[in-house]
């Protein structure tokens, strides 16, 4: 028997047939802008005498890959590392020749900024704790000769320091926590800028002022705005260090100033079921708020 589909019929058929058509055109389109991407890929790097490869900044244009292995003496075991250097196409561009780290260094951080590559390290020097700097050119075609940025009258290890940098990477701060018997730690900073030239060396000895954290790997990099740090640098010089609190659960919300030796503070309580590792620190620069 036939029959006819009433009007809201029809317009339900013809709803469903434009859907239908409408489904197909995105899944063809769809198609056209996944073929479209490209995923690129770097020569293979020879790792065959590599124990250890990452990804260590970029710089300008150029990416560089950091190259490490271990090399046994008679007296002990020396680390080798090395820099492949890529360019936005990933295409290799110079291989930097290896270096070994001395077996006096204490922690090592790697810098990739706008135009240059840096390495800072923390060397172990009698009663002395020494900050040298090597500077690369940005596609690792020239390098400069290690420099001494600072030395402190004492020894430290290297998870005791931490390296921050602020977000137009216009500055670089140095913190070291000086273990002081029976007492907090003694605080030292030094204030960079981005050519490694110091702006400020200031201490601080104070009960509330504990580590917040470690940056507890040997080649380490600086703490930037979007990492989950603990301590944050903004663009005028200015920093804040939230730390657990010495004398109750709660945190302490630290700021210190960039022009003379004071600082201030303030308690923050904590949500219950919450710990200190659960709370984030960010610093706006275009308001200069802190969250």
């Amino acid at each position: 028997m036939a029959f006819k589909l009433n009007d809201s019929k029809l317009q339900q058929a013809e709803f469903m047939k434009r859907a239908q058509i409408y489904a197909i055109a995105v899944m063809l389109l769809s198609f056209h802008f996944l073929s479209a991407q490209h995923v690129l890929y770097s020569p293979v790097i020879d790792s065959r005498y590599t124990s250890h490869l990452e990804v260590a900044g970029k710089t300008s244009d150029y990416y560089w890959v950091l190259k490490e292995k271990e090399q046994s003496s008679k007296r002990s075991v020396l680390l080798q590392q090395g820099f492949e250097v890529c360019d936005a196409r990933l295409n290799l561009v110079r291989t930097v020749p290896p270096f070994t780290i001395p077996d006096i260094a204490l922690k090592e951080y790697l810098v990739a900024g706008g135009n240059c590559f840096d390495r800072l390290l923390i060397l172990k020097d009698d009663n002395k704790t020494i900050i040298s700097l090597q500077r690369f050119s940005e596609d690792g075609s020239s390098v400069n000769n290690v420099k001494t940025l600072f030395s402190f009258p004492f020894n430290e290890s290297g998870n005791s320091f931490l390296l921050v940098r602020s977000e137009d990477k216009r500055k670089i701060l140095l913190l070291c926590f000086e273990a002081v018997a029976e007492s907090s730690p003694k605080l030292h900073a030094i204030l960079f800028n981005e050519n490694w030239e110091q702006l400020f060396y200031k201490t601080y000895h104070h009960p509330n002022i504990t580590q917040p954290m470690i940056q507890d790997d040997f080649t380490s990099y600086p703490a930037e705005n979007f990492n989950s740090c603990p301590v944050q640098l903004a663009n005028n010089g200015q920093w804040l260090m939230a730390s657990p609190s010495r004398t109750s659960n709660n945190f302490l919300l630290l700021h210190f100033c960039d022009d003379d030796n004071s600082f201030s503070y303030k308690e923050i309580k904590l949500l219950p079921n919450t710990q200190f590792d659960d709370a984030a620190l960010s610093v706006n620069n275009e308001t200069g708020e802190a969250f």
